[in-house]
């Protein structure tokens, strides 16, 4: 099991959250024991559906020129974060689009939205994928028509997480009623049923 094998099983943790077979996968690692029995191991790049890399590359432009620039990124980030080096789905992805042509076709930019109906963001303030600043930023830059749903807990994806979040974002969807300004749902204990840490969540496909 190398680094980046180890890492990518957590990151993938982090999204149910499963920290129960997280913590168990770990304590094999460390002990030498036999791996939970629902960890597969990592899986060759044929077993998940590839990442449409060639629209994610036209759609953002991330400014790393050369391999050279590449490296040094990853050589500080490793002094930054002894533990957890890396976002397996965000390296592959930055990799990836090296030497990109440009300009790009639709560059990310500051949002532009005006006149339209109430915008209802929803994210988990301990999201492994979506950072919670993000939604933050987003929703200023949309201005008065967004508000934003916070959910405290952990966890990608916040519709059905709890019966708060999941019955404000279904009166939002059937009669576009939003929650008041800093709505937030408390955080829930995670569902019992364990993903299969193997297997990369299907959003990072």
């Amino acid at each position: 099991m190398t680094s980046w094998d180890l890492t990518d099983m957590a990151f993938a943790a982090f999204y149910g959250p499963n920290w129960a077979e997280l913590a168990e996968l770990l304590l094999a690692v460390d002990t030498g024991e036999q791996p939970p029995s629902s960890f597969t191991g990592p899986q060759p790049d044929g077993a998940v559906s590839p990442f449409p890399r060639a629209v994610y590359c036209q759609d953002f432009h991330l400014p790393v020129r050369d391999y050279r620039e590449y490296a040094a990124h990853l050589g500080r980030q490793s002094a930054l974060a002894r533990d957890m080096r890396f976002s397996p789905a965000a390296l592959g992805a930055l990799a990836s689009c090296l030497g990109q042509p440009t300009p790009l076709p639709n560059p990310q930019h500051r949002l532009r939205v005006e006149g339209s109906p109430p915008i209802l963001l929803a994210n988990s303030l301990h999201d492994p994928a979506s950072g919670y600043l993000w939604a933050v930023s987003t929703a200023q830059q949309i201005g008065h028509e967004a508000r934003l749903l916070t959910y405290e807990g952990a966890g990608h994806g916040v519709y059905g997480r709890s019966d708060c979040t999941t019955e404000t974002i279904d009166r939002y969807l059937t009669s576009l009623v939003v929650p008041a300004p800093g709505a937030r749902c408390p955080a829930v204990s995670p569902p019992d049923g364990r993903a299969r840490l193997g297997v990369r969540h299907p959003s990072l496909r």
